[in-house]
């Protein structure tokens, strides 16, 4: 069995809604292809629960640190 592949599963969801939609809703289907286990699921659930799959990102007028 090849290792979880989470960090690509996260990757995807914040950039494709439609995939994110589907993992939520089937977690068990696309949790097999990205070989997660149950409790990487239910954490990337409670993740999404909390905003990780949310698109918007909050602008800002701070000088950056590099000219």
């Amino acid at each position: 069995m090849s290792r979880p592949r989470l960090r690509e599963l996260i990757q995807r969801a914040i950039s494709d809604d439609d995939f994110a939609r589907s993992f939520l809703a089937d977690p068990g289907a696309v949790a097999s292809e990205y070989n997660l286990t149950e409790e990487q699921v239910e954490k990337v659930r409670e993740l999404a629960a909390q905003g990780l799959f949310q698109a918007e990102v909050e602008a800002h007028d701070a000088t950056p640190a590099y000219y």
